[in-house]
């Protein structure tokens, strides 16, 4: 029985990792669209938003771990915001009271 529950705890990971890579495609895609309508290369927005070139096609890619100081200077260049809000999620912790021996 042990088994099925990492089964399910398995596939609930699984699940918040596909809706995290939903949101990072919706930036990539966001990022990927904006950069055309301005009629930029990579190069060019990377040079505007002092990146490397590399940076600019992770982002558009979707890479999972940028560094944020810089993704948010790349959306100036664009003219794109990061908009946070409360969300339905609330802070939940594995992390459980320490067990005295």
């Amino acid at each position: 029985m042990d088994s099925g529950v990492r089964v399910v705890t398995s596939w609930a990971r699984v699940i918040e990792s596909m809706r995290s890579a939903d949101k990072l495609s919706e930036v990539a895609a966001a990022v990927r669209t904006r950069r055309r309508a301005l009629r930029l290369t990579q190069i060019a927005l990377a040079q505007l938003a002092g990146v490397g070139a590399d940076f600019i096609y992770d982002v558009e890619q979707g890479k999972p771990t940028l560094r944020f100081d810089k993704l948010l200077d790349v959306l100036e260049v664009l003219g794109l915001q990061v908009r946070i809000e409360s969300g339905k999620k609330r802070l939940v912790s594995d992390v459980g009271p320490e067990k005295k021996p």
